[in-house]
C-alpha cells in the first residue's frame, strides 16, 4: 500500500496485521483450532505497533495468539545456533539459537529454497483440548541438499517440461547490449569498490535529467544524486556476488547489477534527511573500538547488503568508532562545499526506498517523480545508447570512505577466497589472513590516511 499506492489506492484495504491476527485467530478457535500457526511474510521488528510495519512478526508473537510462526520476506536464517551473530540475536525476547519468539517457535528459512523450516510441536492434551509444550517443542533449519550454484536441485520433470521456455529466455539473456572495459563486482562492496554500482547510479541520473527537463521543469535546480545498493553482498553464500567480468556484456549483466524489478523515483530531501539517510545505510557496519587489537568483524549481517545505499553526487566519511546514528563526519558536494542541513537535494532511488523511506529519514510526502520506469530497463538503455563502459573517472573519487584507523585495530571483512590477495580502494587495503572452510577468504582492513 505504500510503494504501490498508485497501483492500490482506493481499490485495496489493507487490515493491520495485529488486528488480523485477533480477528482470525478468534474465529478460528472458535471453530475448533487447539493450534495455531501464523504464516508471517514479515521478520520481526521491535519498533512500536502503529500498524504499517513490514515485519510483525515479534508483535504477532507478543500477542500470545499463536502456537507457532513461520517468517520471511527479509531472507535470514532462524533459528541459527551455530552463528556467532545469528539473526535477531540481539532482540529482546527472542533466543535465535532455539527459534523462539516470546516463547513461539518460529523458523525463517533462508531463501531460494536453501533449507527447510522445521517446526516440532509436542501436544498434550489438557483441560479437554489439545495444548503446545513449548519447553518440549523445538525449531530448526535443515539444509536442502543443493547439488548446484542455485540452492535447489532442478527436478527432471519441471525441466522437461519447461526446457522450451528456459532455452528461448537463456538465448534473450545473453543478447548483447554493450561492452565493458572493467570488471564490475561486489565482493568489495562494503569495503569501498563501487565499480558495480557506479553504472547503476550514472543511467539513474542520466535518465532523470532528462526526464526532469521534460516533464518536472520546477526540479531543475536542485541538486541531483543518485542511491543505489549492493543487493548481492554473499548472504546466500560465496557465490552470492555480483560478478560481471570486462568485455561483452549481455541483458543478463544488467540483471546481474540489479537484481530487482524496481522502478526508478526521485525523492526531495533535506540536507539533513540526507544525512539521516546514510546514518541508516552506515548501520551495515559493526561499531569497532579502535584500541582493540583482536578481531572485530566490519559487517554487521544482520543489516542486509540491500540497505547499505551509497549516494553518488556528494561524498562522505564514515567514522566507524562511532555509534550507529552518528557515523556521519563529513558530507560534501562534489565540489568540496558542505551539505546544509536546510538545503534541498533530488535524490534517484527506486520505489522500494521510497515506499520505506521511514526509516531512512524521509517519508511519502518526499516522492515528487515516479517515471513508472523499470530500474534495470533504463540500466539497459543506458547501456545500449553509450556501448562502452568505463571505470569511474579517475579525477572523481568514490562516494565514501572510512575515517582512519590506528594501526593496532583489527578490522576482518570476509567476500569468496580466490580474489587478489591484497586490493586497495582509495585509503583501504585488505590484507588477506586466511581462507575458510566454507569458500571464503578473511582478510584485515586497514584504513590510513587519503
Amino acid at each position: 500500500m505504500k510503494w504501490d499506492a498508485r497501483h492500490l489506492a482506493g481499490r485495496v484495504r489493507m487490515v493491520d496485521a495485529l488486528d488480523a491476527t485477533r480477528g482470525q485467530v478468534a474465529a478460528l478457535r472458535a471453530d475448533g483450532a487447539d493450534v495455531v500457526i501464523a504464516l508471517v511474510h514479515g521478520g520481526l521488528d521491535t519498533r512500536p505497533w502503529d500498524g504499517t510495519l513490514d515485519n510483525p512478526g515479534w508483535h504477532v508473537a507478543a500477542s500470545g495468539l499463536v502456537d507457532a510462526m513461520v517468517l520471511g520476506h527479509e531472507h535470514l536464517r532462524f533459528p541459527d545456533p551455530h552463528s556467532a551473530r545469528p539473526a535477531y540475536g540481539d532482540l529482546p525476547g527472542v533466543d535465535a539459537g532455539a527459534g523462539r519468539v516470546h516463547g513461539v517457535p518460529a523458523v525463517m528459512p533462508s531463501f531460494w529454497g536453501r533449507a527447510l523450516g522445521v517446526i516440532e510441536l509436542s501436544l498434550r492434551f489438557r483441560d479437554g483440548r489439545w495444548q503446545v509444550d513449548r519447553d518440549d517443542s523445538r525449531s530448526l533449519l535443515l539444509p536442502h541438499g543443493a547439488t548446484d550454484a542455485s540452492g535447489v536441485t532442478p527436478d527432471a520433470q519441471v525441466a522437461g517440461l519447461v526446457a522450451q521456455a528456459h532455452a528461448g529466455t537463456l538465448a534473450w539473456l545473453e543478447e548483447p547490449i554493450a561492452e565493458t572495459r572493467i570488471a564490475m563486482t561486489t565482493f568489495f562492496a562494503d569495503v569501498g569498490d563501487t565499480s558495480a554500482l557506479d553504472v547503476v547510479n550514472r543511467a539513474q541520473v542520466d535518465y532523470l535529467r532528462e526526464r526532469i527537463d521534460a516533464d518536472w521543469p520546477q526540479l531543475r535546480g536542485l541538486p541531483l544524486l543518485s542511491a543505489a545498493a549492493p543487493f548481492k553482498t554473499g548472504s546466500a553464500g560465496p557465490d552470492d556476488y555480483t560478478q560481471v567480468a570486462a568485455g561483452t556484456l549481455a541483458i543478463r549483466h544488467a540483471a546481474d547489477l540489479y537484481l530487482y524489478p524496481n522502478t526508478l523515483v526521485a525523492v526531495k530531501v533535506t540536507g539533513a534527511q540526507l544525512k539521516a539517510w546514510l546514518e541508516q545505510s552506515a548501520k551495515r557496519f559493526n561499531r569497532i573500538d579502535p584500541d582493540v587489537a583482536t578481531p572485530q568483524p566490519l559487517v554487521d549481517t544482520g543489516v542486509a547488503g540491500y540497505n547499505f545505499d551509497v549516494i553518488d553526487g556528494v561524498r562522505y566519511v564514515i567514522d566507524l568508532t562511532r555509534e550507529a546514528g552518528a557515523r556521519i563526519v563529513d558530507l560534501r558536494h562534489a565540489d568540496g562545499r558542505a551539505v546544509d542541513p536546510q538545503e534541498w537535494l533530488l535524490v534517484a532511488t527506486n520505489n522500494y526506498r521510497a515506499g520505506n523511506g521511514q526509516s531512512f529519514g524521509f517519508d511519502a510526502s518526499a516522492l515528487v517523480v515516479d517515471t513508472q520506469a523499470g530500474n534495470r530497463d533504463v540500466l539497459i538503455d543506458w547501456l545500449r545508447e553509450r556501448r562502452v563502459v568505463d571505470g569511474r573517472d579517475p579525477r572523481s573519487a568514490p562516494p565514501w570512505r572510512f575515517a582512519p584507523l590506528p594501526p593496532q585495530a583489527n578490522v576482518t571483512f570476509s567476500t569468496r577466497a580466490g580474489l587478489a590477495a591484497e586490493p586497495s580502494f582509495g585509503p583501504h587495503r585488505l590484507q588477506r589472513v586466511a581462507d575458510t572452510d566454507d569458500g571464503r577468504a578473511v582478510y584485515r582492513l586497514h584504513v590510513g590516511p587519503e
